[in-house]
This record gives C-alpha cells, sequence and structure tokens, in this order.
C-alpha cells in the first residue's frame, strides 16, 4: 500500500512539472545616471537576445519577434511609468501579442532632455511609478505556447533613469556655506571702513 502512494505522489508531482507555465522575459534597464548605458535583453517565443548595451539616453525601442512554432494568445498591455514625486510621465511601454501571425510586439519609449513631451496612453493597464531600482511592471500568463504545449508567462521588467533630487542635508551644507560666504563678505566691508 505504501508503494501505491508513493507512486501516486511520484505521478502527481510529474504532472505538476510538465503542466507548469515556463518564464519568459523583456528587460528593458536605463542607466542610473545619464552617462551610463542601457542594457536591453529578452527570452521570448524561443528566441534569446542580450544583454546588448545601447550607450546614451535610449529614446525609443521596438522588438517584434514571430515564431510560427508558437501558439500566440491576443493580448495588449500598456504602461505609463511616472517620476516619483511629480508623477510626470517618464516613460511608455507597450507588449501587444498577435494571434494570427504569431508575434509578439514591444514597444518602450523613453522621455529625452531635448525632445518634446511623452503622450500617455489612454486607458492603460496600469500606471507606475518608478523608484530607479529594477521593477518587474507585470507578468503575462499564458502569453504563448510552445511546440511541445506547455505554456509560458511574459514577466516585463524595467529600469527606468531617475531624475537627481537633492538630498535634504545637502541644501543644508549648501546654505551653511552661502551664509559662511556672506558673513565673510559682510565682515570684511566692515574692516575697510
Amino acid at each position: 500500500m505504501k508503494w501505491m502512494h508513493s507512486m501516486l505522489a511520484t505521478l502527481l508531482l510529474a504532472f505538476i512539472s510538465t503542466s507548469a507555465a515556463s518564464a519568459d522575459f523583456i528587460q528593458i534597464l536605463e542607466p542610473v545616471t545619464e552617462s551610463g548605458s542601457n542594457v536591453i535583453a529578452f527570452d521570448i517565443l524561443g528566441a534569446a537576445f542580450g544583454p546588448l548595451t545601447v550607450s546614451g539616453e535610449l529614446a525609443s525601442l521596438i522588438i517584434t519577434i514571430a515564431n510560427t512554432d508558437w501558439t500566440v494568445t491576443n493580448f495588449n498591455n500598456t504602461y505609463n511609468i511616472v517620476e516619483q514625486g511629480t508623477g510626470t510621465l517618464s516613460d511608455l511601454l507597450s507588449a501587444t501579442g498577435t494571434a494570427s501571425t504569431h508575434s509578439v510586439n514591444i514597444t518602450f519609449h523613453s522621455d529625452l532632455e531635448t525632445g518634446p513631451a511623452l503622450v500617455p496612453f489612454v486607458n492603460p493597464t496600469a500606471t507606475i511609478t518608478e523608484t530607479g531600482a529594477i521593477q518587474t511592471l507585470a507578468t503575462i500568463t499564458a502569453y504563448a505556447t510552445d511546440p511541445n504545449g506547455v505554456p509560458h508567462d511574459l514577466s516585463l521588467v524595467i529600469r527606468s533613469d531617475v531624475e537627481a533630487v537633492p538630498e535634504p542635508y545637502n541644501v543644508v551644507l549648501i546654505g551653511v556655506g552661502l551664509l559662511g560666504l556672506g558673513g565673510s563678505t559682510w565682515l570684511t566691508r566692515l574692516r575697510h571702513r
């Protein structure tokens, strides 16, 4: 009887492990500093790519992958990514899957310091506040099924560049320095009278 229980448990575990979804990803990591490099990597529809580093500010990125061996579900997810504190639109990310073409399209647009303002998505899937850390925006469950019949989930991972905000103690230090400079100038003028 014990061997029957262990055999059933083994079969159940084997079934669970073969029917579990696999995880694919798209990573778009903007640099922490303006002078750094962007890192782009993806593993989607059986196509692995990256990490690729791109110098300078990333204005836009369009990734289209098609694979007729995979069955893609129809989905259309859009994300407005806003800056901390101000809520100003910083980046746009859209992920769309098209069953008829067996393709997934990822589009990323970032604000440029000198460029025009971004236009937000009207009814986004979500509005996310950037933290400067690596963030998983969403996981699209069973976005596609591979040739072996295994469903795959798609994780959208980003790191958005965060505008530098002066720390309070830096402002205090600058204020003390200016006060000292002003006091020194005042004493010099007082002595020369």
